[in-house]
């Protein structure tokens, strides 16, 4: 029997516009979580105190993934290295990095600055939207149900959760978003330039999991976008583990059992083309 994912056209629209709007005035965070991540010294004695710690405990014997052969030897409960260029995200895809990176070496550039965020080339870039949907956002041209999704939803081969928005880095983002992205993205370029990365300062690893086609390897990250991002900008080989909510990889050859193909949301060529989008 054919199974559907049953949405109406006005049933994607109303759930786009809501999740456009969401995003677009959205408040996030609250002045005292503010106050914390504005305070550098405080993030830098936390760095400190964690270095030595990081350093004993440091293994020089961790998991280099290299190929695919190398899927079959990770421990979904420990970190293995990955080559930085080797990577991606759902929530800042390489295709704009260009900009990113020009937004990063503004906010490294004024760090003996008081320098307010909406001052910055990353506030004006996330004020603007320069892709209205999802087919837009992944350079699908032909028609179909993504047409009216939002570019925020999240909607993929390997998962599919229409009401669920995540807070790519496109516009238009409330200000108290930008906000946050800002922040966060400012006390890492200053501590790791400073200091190096330590990663025992972090509860959560950074995390994703692994797309493979034919002998190509992509590990899309879920987790630490904010450091993966940091670790891009100055090129820094990448510590991760396997996001557990996820398989540890999704291949190409299996498109036909993806849950947006096998229930008819898109078809198997249009699922393809998102897969291969976000493959390095």
């Amino acid at each position: 029997m054919e199974v559907k994912l049953k949405f109406s056209t006005n049933q994607l629209i109303k759930t786009k516009n809501k999740i456009d709007y969401l995003m677009k005035n959205q408040v996030v965070k609250n002045k005292n979580w503010r106050d914390v991540m504005n305070n550098q010294n405080l993030y830098n004695e936390q760095f400190l105190k964690e270095k030595e710690i990081g350093n004993e405990t440091k293994n020089f014997n961790i998991l280099k993934i290299n190929n695919v052969k190398d899927l079959s030897k990770i421990d979904f409960d420990k970190e293995f290295k990955i080559d930085i260029e080797n990577t991606n995200s759902t929530f800042c895809s390489n295709n704009d990095l260009d900009v990113l990176f020009k937004c990063l070496k503004e906010i490294e550039d004024n760090e003996t600055k008081s320098f307010n965020y909406k001052e910055s080339l990353f506030y004006k870039y996330l004020k603007k939207s320069k892709y209205k949907s999802f087919n837009e956002l992944h350079k699908i041209t032909e028609e179909s149900n993504l047409n009216n999704v939002s570019k925020y939803s999240n909607v993929y081969p390997w998962i599919f959760n229409l009401n669920q928005n995540i807070s790519k880095f496109d516009g238009e983002l409330s200000d108290s978003i930008i906000e946050m992205h800002f922040l966060k993205l400012k006390r890492l370029i200053f501590s790791i330039k400073n200091l190096g990365y330590i990663s025992n300062n972090f509860k959560d690893k950074i995390s994703g999991f692994f797309l493979e086609d034919n002998s190509k390897l992509t590990f899309l990250v879920t987790r630490g976008i904010h450091r993966l991002l940091v670790f891009k900008y100055f090129n820094l080989e990448l510590f991760a583990k396997i996001d557990k909510s996820f398989n540890k990889n999704y291949n190409i050859k299996d498109s036909l059992n993806w849950e947006i193909v096998n229930k008819n949301f898109v078809s198997k060529e249009i699922a393809e083309k998102i897969f291969r989008y976000y493959m390095v």
